[in-house]
């Protein structure tokens, strides 16, 4: 008996371990979206202010 719980446990602390794991993933995996969408939103912003800067010297 005393066998089935070690083995309880151990499973218990590796699934533990394993969803730890997981969540960190998921994490960095959003903070990559985030940072790969600023960085769409950044060039979108960079590109208007050079169109804008082009039309203020041609006119």
């Amino acid at each position: 008996m005393s066998e089935l719980n070690s083995q309880r446990s151990a499973i218990l602390r590796t699934k533990h371990h394993t969803d730890e794991t997981r969540q960190e993933q998921n994490r960095v995996k959003r903070m990559l979206l985030s940072i790969y969408q600023n960085k769409l939103v950044f060039k979108g912003l960079l590109i208007l202010i050079i169109i804008l800067l082009v039309i203020a010297n041609i006119g």
